[in-house]
């Protein structure tokens, strides 16, 4: 039920459907974008425009999710996200 209100709020909100994707070319720091094979949210033009405008980008697939690899694979998702913190500046 709380999820169901927390996504209510978040979808009735303007700003909901406008893309981000041309502020991914102003990213100055290393990024790390993490999808499932699975994913039905962050489509294949998606992670092409992160390739193309991310200088510093990294993309990371899983095989066995969907797009909430943070709980489909938690412990490969927080080994990939701690070694990318880890990694030298």
């Amino acid at each position: 039920e709380r999820s169901g209100r927390h996504h209510e709020r978040i979808t009735a909100q303007p700003e909901f459907c406008a893309s981000l994707l041309p502020l991914l070319a102003t990213l100055t720091m290393p990024a790390l974008l993490i999808t499932g094979q699975a994913d039905l949210v962050t489509s294949p033009d998606q992670i092409e425009a992160f390739r193309q405008e991310v200088s510093r980008g990294e993309i990371m697939g899983f095989e066995r999710s969907g797009h909430f690899a943070q709980f489909e694979q938690a412990e490969d998702y927080a080994q990939a996200v701690t070694n990318f913190a880890l990694q030298p500046g």
